[in-house]
């Protein structure tokens, strides 16, 4: 038998250590989502606006030199503009349904008003799922890159 040597080099089985980033730009970021949202769920119209220059935003920071980690938080806001525009439209087609619903009962319609009802209330529970959908990515987001850690699976669709 021959004995083999095993070199073992000294960072080996260590973590890297994070490397420095200003986090500026993505801590905008955040914050346009989660002012946007909560304006929106408020009906004003500048919360749709906000997360556009939100995704602009995370679009103009450069991924040349930028850690692993920051990739993370960059990719999690980029899919949060896209889901987020996914479950808005399932929020818009519970409102345009309940819509319906209200213009029918002025015409009299009985089974409609208790349509419009669950879809009223349909319209309500969805957006605050929204809401908190959005609030938990990105206050999650918020503290993880105070660590300087990287977002865990950011191609999730969850939280």
């Amino acid at each position: 038998m021959t004995d083999q040597v095993v070199e073992i080099l000294p960072n080996e089985g260590q973590q890297k250590e994070a490397q420095p980033y200003d986090v500026s730009g993505i801590q905008v970021v955040y914050w346009l989502y989660i002012v946007g949202s909560v304006l929106s769920i408020l009906g004003m119209p500048i919360g749709a606006l906000m997360w556009l220059v939100a995704m602009i935003w995370a679009s103009l920071l450069s991924p040349d030199g930028m850690p692993d980690w920051v990739k993370t938080h960059v990719r999690l806001q980029k899919r949060t503009f896209w889901l987020g525009l996914v479950y808005g439209a399932m929020v818009m087609l519970f409102f345009s349904v309940f819509m319906m619903g209200i213009f029918s009962d002025i015409s009299g319609g009985s089974v409609l008003s208790a349509v419009s009802f669950f879809m009223l209330s349909g319209v309500g529970i969805v957006g605050f799922l929204f809401l908190a959908w959005v609030l938990v990515r990105c206050i999650r987001g918020l503290q993880l890159q105070r660590k300087q850690a990287a977002y865990p699976f950011p191609q999730r669709w969850g939280f």
